[in-house]
């Protein structure tokens, strides 16, 4: 189970697109309008603040079907995937139109081990 809101759990080879919902303001109910958002990367690294992208695991790049909704979806590959089981690090980082970033999140990515090898 989750500690935290934010902290993403990934069945090592699970390939099932990631799909996260952005919120501007939880307790409100209020989502994060991803209008001005031109694309979104999640990156994912054994470090909690890594100095550069040398051993990134992975970047995703994030798809907004309906940007009103706040929900992103990540795809991943079974390279991505394939982690050896334990905790890292990840952060979500926001292109915005005028080319400004924002990292909305950072957290865990826990991969556990999977048992079926099929």
């Amino acid at each position: 189970m989750a500690s935290s809101l934010s902290e993403i759990t990934l069945v090592r080879g699970d390939t099932e697109p990631l799909t996260l919902k952005f919120w501007a303001d939880r307790k409100a109910g209020t989502v994060y309008d991803l209008s001005d958002v031109t694309s979104a990367v999640l990156t994912a690294d054994p470090e909690k603040d890594p100095a550069d992208a040398t051993n990134n695991l992975f970047s995703l790049t994030g798809t907004i079907a309906d940007p009103t909704s706040g929900i992103i979806t990540f795809s991943i590959s079974e390279s991505e995937a394939d982690i050896e089981p334990g905790t890292y690090y990840y952060d979500v980082q926001f292109i915005k139109t005028g080319g400004y970033k924002k990292t909305p999140i950072k957290d865990k990515f826990i991969v556990t081990q999977d048992i079926t090898k099929a």
